[in-house]
């Protein structure tokens, strides 16, 4: 995943989706096409610049999650940035 900071370059021509319910669906739709698995964030945005890959989550602050089947923590920042393509 990416830096906190985002730039308006970066942001260009984006698709943003605000509010949970939006989000989630936006985001669910998004996992699906790119062949990952299901579940998201409470997010407060997101976004995705199809051109390029590189898309955002927004929620209000850190989140911490565990998952039990692999028995790991992980913890995702108020911000989260990647640039994805299909199945990486």
């Amino acid at each position: 995943m990416g830096s906190l900071a985002m730039t308006d370059k970066e942001r260009e021509g984006a698709e943003i989706v605000y509010g949970p319910e939006e989000c989630y669906r936006h985001s669910m739709e998004l996992l699906e096409e790119l062949g990952f698995p299901g579940g998201v964030l409470p997010l407060e945005e997101c976004g995705r610049v199809r051109e390029t890959g590189f898309v955002w989550m927004k929620q209000k602050g850190p989140y911490e999650h565990f998952f039990t089947w692999t028995n790991t923590r992980v913890r995702y920042e108020a911000v989260v940035t990647a640039h994805v393509e299909k199945n990486s």
